[in-house]
C-alpha cells in the first residue's frame, strides 16, 4: 500500500502522543505484513516499533526521504562546535536533503533547499520543539513532490500570543496571521560565536517571511498545507480551505509540480518586493487582526 508523507508523518506523530499518554499501558506487535511501503519509508521506527528493515537509520534514496528527525539541541551544538550560527548549519542539513531527493534537477534543489531551510528555522525559532520531523517523496511519472515537516511544540496559537501586538479574536486568526510577512518575525540578538551565546546574526535574524514565502511558492501549480492547534489551513492556487482538526504541534506539507518550478531567484525577489509591502502595512497597525492582514492568497503568477 502507498501512503503519502505526510498522512504518515502526522499519523506516527498522533500515535506517539497517544502512547506518551498512557505510559503504563505495553503496547505490543501488530499485524504489519503487506506493509512494505511504511516500512521503508519509516514509519514502525518513529513509532517505536521494531520491525523490518530499520528504515529510519537510512538515508533515503533519490526518489524519497523516510521519516526521520533532527536533533535541535544538537544542531545548536553542532553550530557551536563549528564555531558558525545555527542558522548555517540548518542550511547545510536543508542543502543536503535538497540534493537526496531533487534527482539534479537544480531549480527544484533550489526550491527544495530554501524551503526546508526557512520551516526549519520556525521550529528552531518558535516551536519549542526538541525534534523536527521530516519525510518526503518524489514521484518523477506523476511530476510531484512532497515534501512534508512537523513539530510536536507549542503550536502557532500559543507561540503568537508572545507578541503583544497581535490579537487572536477567533480560532482561526492564529494559522492566518502565521502566513503573513513580518508578523511571525523573531530578532535574536547578536552576543558573538562564544559559547552560550545567540548564533543568530544579521543575515539569519527570521523577519517572520518563512511561511509566508514558501506558501506563496506552493501556490503555482502545487499546494501548501499547514496544520497547528485544531485548524489546518490548505492553500491551493487562489483558494483557501480551513478544516477543524486535533493535533498538539505544527505540520507543514508541500506539494510541487517540478515541471512548473521557475528560476528560485527572481522568483522570490517578486515575492520578497510584495513581502515588504504587506510587512509595512502590518508593521504600521497598533493591534494586528487576522481581519485587518489576512490576504485573499492569491499570488501572481
Amino acid at each position: 500500500t502507498t501512503c503519502e508523507p505526510f498522512g504518515m508523518l502526522l499519523t506516527a506523530a498522533r500515535m506517539r502522543q497517544f502512547m506518551a499518554s498512557m505510559p503504563h499501558v505495553r503496547f505490543g506487535h501488530m499485524h504489519f505484513e503487506g506493509k512494505e511501503y511504511p516500512d521503508y519509508m519509516g514509519f514502525f521506527d518513529s513509532i517505536g516499533v521494531q520491525f523490518g528493515q530499520n528504515t529510519l537509520r537510512k538515508k533515503g534514496s533519490f526518489t524519497h526521504l523516510p521519516i526521520t528527525y533532527y536533533d535541535v539541541i544538537q544542531l545548536k551544538e553542532e553550530a557551536r562546535e563549528e564555531s558558525v550560527y545555527v542558522g548555517e548549519t540548518i542550511e547545510k542539513r536543508s542543502a543536503s536533503l535538497a540534493n537526496i531527493l531533487s534527482q539534479q534537477n537544480p531549480k527544484l534543489e533550489e526550491y527544495l533547499t530554501y524551503s526546508l531551510r526557512e520551516i526549519m528555522r520556525n521550529v528552531v525559532e518558535h516551536s519549542e520543539s526538541d525534534k523536527i520531523w521530516f519525510a518526503a517523496q518524489y514521484w518523477p511519472s506523476r511530476d510531484w513532490v512532497e515534501l512534508a515537516i512537523l513539530d510536536e511544540g507549542i503550536g502557532i496559537r500559543k507561540s503568537l500570543t508572545n507578541n503583544p501586538n497581535i490579537n487572536l479574536k477567533r480560532e482561526e486568526d492564529a494559522i492566518l496571521l502565521a502566513i503573513e510577512p513580518g508578523v511571525s518575525g523573531k530578532v535574536f540578538t547578536t552576543s558573538g560565536k562564544k559559547k552560550g551565546g545567540s548564533f543568530f546574526d544579521d543575515q539569519w535574524q527570521n523577519s517572520g517571511y518563512g511561511l509566508y514565502m514558501t506558501s506563496s511558492i506552493c501556490q503555482n501549480g502545487g499546494n501548501f498545507l499547514i496544520l497547528s492547534d485544531n485548524l489546518s489551513l490548505l492553500i491551493e492556487g487562489t483558494e483557501k480551505k480551513l478544516v477543524h482538526t486535533n493535533f498538539r504541534g505544527t505540520a507543514i506539507r508541500m506539494r510541487l509540480r517540478p515541471s512548473l518550478v521557475r528560476n528560485l531567484s527572481k522568483h522570490l525577489e517578486e515575492l520578497r518586493e510584495e513581502g515588504k509591502k504587506r510587512a509595512k502595512e502590518n508593521k504600521e497597525s497598533t493591534i494586528l487582526s487576522a481581519s485587518k492582514v489576512s490576504r485573499m492568497l492569491v499570488v501572481k503568477k
